[in-house]
């Protein structure tokens, strides 16, 4: 061995060192420290090759017969790991001040001398990325050799305050090589298995092969291939659909997929892919846009932070590669700003495009919307998006109607479909089909020929209380209390009038009865069937929001409604009557209670005197029996 020379780390770097491994990085340790080191040797083999290429080495391109590599490998025993590459290699200058000097990049430094060209290989920015390495590791060591050197130089570091480097008797092929002597709980939790997927996760598109070598054998890890990164006229459906299911682990080919560059302000590559089945987490909350991952420069960043993806297309899988988001000094996630939002719109824009394409094909339309319309849907509860955007969706949005409950349509349809003097957009929400199509609160509506929108997802209940119109129509709910459809001919005769005051005042003595259970009682509009109903007073919250309120203790209980009455109904004829004669009005009274409780159920609300209900119905059900 050769003289030892000793250093201290240049800049206050003891402090900054110490920052950089506790702080910077906030992750588990051990993948960031591979994933960084595995991109410091793809840069070197980027540098190489570059070199070469550009004829600024002299030694021949084809001198150079081996193939660039990385190759990582575990000593359990020992606790000893080695990630190794053929790359360009270092000097002992270029250890120090590459090695020994806190953020400075060797990489930067290289762009910065040669051409451009070589920028969009580099994956190196802040010179930071090695000093992970302490975050796993008592001690590291770095053997290098210059390619078209004959010296081999060591530099060794415990990462508190010094490093060494000395010239090795032994002269190395070119490249790197980088040993870290793990702590001892970093050694017990790494094992091959997890040094593949830190791989496969990470660096699965570095342009060169990651080999894991373990004691029998040399076994390739990453595919290499960016998929994204080549033309798309050169790329065949069976490639795409073999990317698409190593990227999304389903067995589907993709229900459509969407490829393309965007060049000019903002600058990335794009590959989208709509699944043909349901990922089996897609309702899960931490998936958000899981899956569609971030890129830069082939090297994964992140997903779970990223905002590029709204949640409502979560179920899209894809990759986002650029160059031009800023990243945070970790390179674990991105900076928001300008760049990012205009990136995130524009790949909304598209991916709602392609959308809309499939949703001219019924087939593949309607396979789409059972699968992700629910999904979709979400986006419209948001209050802070552009307008654009919003109709966007609605537009692309399909429903089950009282005219069409076996076949989705558009909103665009359902207007074309309106009476000349409708101005809403009508809709109920419930839990099924089956149900809302008995709905008494529809009876007008069918026979007056308007259609209405059955919603039955739970977020139907979210979104249309964010959602006021679409093309200039208002949306109404069925349900709500002040809907007049104009369904009762003006009728001025002297009998008429009389026989309305008279269902006024039942209407009076029924809210007497019924006290504060009920905000009003009033003739309906919009029964025809049925003697009663109950609706949302005017300004009042949609039910479901106004239950999850509670159970979240956000509100203390539930607001009263509006009970509507059928005037023409039997049954409120016969009341008119018992009240008009005040005769037998205890058991008029036991009528109201049980017509409430009625409406209640029909309506999903609870029932506050269940043991009158059943005992009216007991007592009726024995009257009627021995009649």
């Amino acid at each position: 061995m050769s003289t030892i020379k000793k250093s201290k780390f240049g800049a206050e770097a003891t402090k900054l060192l110490h920052m950089m491994i506790h702080s910077v990085y906030t992750k588990q340790g051990d993948y960031v420290a591979i994933r960084e080191l595995i991109s410091n040797a793809s840069d070197a083999c980027d540098k190489l090759r570059y070199t070469l290429q550009s004829g600024e080495q002299s030694t021949d391109i084809d001198s150079v017969k081996e193939e660039y590599e990385i190759t990582v490998k575990f000593d359990e025993k020992d606790g000893i790991v080695e990630i190794s590459d053929n790359g360009i290699g270092m000097t002992a200058e270029e250890m120090e001040q590459n090695l020994g000097i806190v953020a400075r990049s060797g990489t930067q430094k290289f762009i910065q001398e040669h051409s451009k060209e070589i920028a969009n290989g580099q994956i190196g920015q802040f010179g930071v990325g090695f000093y992970a390495s302490f975050m796993i590791a008592d001690e590291v060591t770095v053997i290098s050799t210059k390619f078209g050197s004959n010296e081999t130089f060591i530099w060794k570091s415990d990462g508190v305050e010094e490093f060494t480097i000395e010239k090795s008797d032994e002269t190395k092929k070119h490249g790197t090589v980088v040993r870290l002597k793990l702590k001892s709980e970093a050694a017990a939790a790494l094992n091959e298995y997890k040094f593949t997927d830190i791989i496969r996760t990470y660096s699965e598109h570095i342009p060169f092969k990651i080999y894991y070598v373990s004691a029998d054998q040399k076994t390739p890890v990453n595919s290499g291939i960016a998929l994204w990164l080549r033309d798309k006229k050169t790329i065949s459906e069976e490639e795409y659909n073999e990317f698409y299911k190593k990227l999304s682990y389903l067995p589907d080919a993709p229900m459509s997929t969407i490829h393309w560059t965007a060049e000019g302000g903002v600058e990335y590559k794009a590959l989208i892919f709509v699944p043909s089945i349901k990922p089996f987490n897609l309702f899960d909350h931490e998936r958000k846009a899981k899956g569609v991952k971030l890129y830069v420069k082939r090297v994964f960043i992140g997903d779970r932070e990223l905002s590029i993806i709204p949640p409502y297309l979560r179920f899209l899988c894809g990759i986002i590669d650029t160059e031009s988001l800023p990243l945070n000094i970790n390179r674990e996630s991105i900076q928001l700003n300008d760049e990012c939002t205009k990136i995130s719109r524009a790949v909304v824009k598209k991916s709602l495009e392609e959308i809309s394409k499939m949703m001219m094909e019924e087939e593949k339309g309607q396979k789409f919307w059972n699968l992700f319309g629910e999904i979709i849907k979400e986006g419209l509860c948001e209050q802070y998006m552009l307008e654009s955007e919003r109709n966007a969706i609605l537009a692309i949005s399909r429903f089950y109607t009282t005219k069409s409950p076996h076949t989705l349509i558009s909103l665009d349809e359902y207007i074309r479909n309106m009476k000349e003097d409708q101005k809403e957009i009508f809709y109920i929400t419930g839990k099924n089909l089956e149900e809302l199509m008995q709905n008494p609160q529809l009876e007008s509506f069918k026979k007056k020929d308007i259609e209405v929108l059955l919603l039955t997802n739970a977020v139907d209940d979210f979104w249309t209380t964010v959602v006021s119109s679409y093309q200039e129509k208002n949306f109404q709910s069925v349900l709500n209390a002040d809907i007049s459809l104009d369904n009762k001919q003006d009728d001025t005769t002297k009998e008429h009038l009389e026989a309305k005051v008279d269902v006024q005042k039942l209407a009076d003595h029924m809210k007497e009865v019924l006290k504060e259970r009920v905000k009003d009682v009033v003739i309906s509009q919009k029964l025809e069937e049925s003697p009663v109903c109950l609706s949302i007073p005017k300004g009042g919250m949609n039910s479901k929001v106004e239950k999850l309120l509670i159970e979240q203790g956000q509100l203390s209980k539930r607001s009263t409604k509006v009970l509507e009455i059928n005037q023409s109904h039997p049954l409120i004829d016969e009341m008119v009557i018992r009240l008009k004669r005040n005769e037998n009005v205890e058991k008029l009274n036991d009528m109201i209670e049980a017509l409430f409780t009625c409406a209640c159920l029909m309506q999903d609300e609870p029932i506050q005197t269940p043991h009158k209900f059943t005992k009216f119905l007991y007592e009726t059900m024995l009257d009627n029996m021995f009649k």
